[in-house]
C-alpha cells in the first residue's frame, strides 16, 4: 500500500479528528504524569538548544507531513 493510498483511506475531517484526539491524549498524559512530562520537556528543551538547526528541521518536516496529509486526503464534501 502506498503512502498516498493510505492517506486517502480517511477523509480530511477524519485525519483532523485523529490528530485532535492524539493531541488531547498527550495533554491528558501531561496532566496525569507531571514528573515524566517535566523530564521529557527538559530533555526536549536541552536538545532544542544544543541542536537548534536539527530541531527546526524536524519541526518543519513534521509540519510538512501534516500539510501533505491534509492536502492529499479527500474532504467529506468531495467524498460524497
Amino acid at each position: 500500500m502506498s503512502l498516498q493510498s493510505y492517506i486517502q483511506t480517511r477523509t480530511k475531517e477524519q485525519w483532523q479528528n485523529f490528530f485532535r484526539d492524539q493531541w488531547i491524549a498527550g495533554r491528558i498524559f501531561v496532566q496525569e504524569n507531571g514528573e515524566i512530562a517535566a523530564a521529557i520537556g527538559f530533555c526536549v528543551g536541552i536538545t532544542a538548544v544544543l541542536f537548534y538547526k536539527l530541531f527546526i528541521l524536524v519541526s518543519c518536516l513534521v509540519a510538512l507531513c501534516y500539510l501533505t496529509i491534509l492536502v492529499t486526503a479527500e474532504s467529506r464534501k468531495e467524498h460524497l
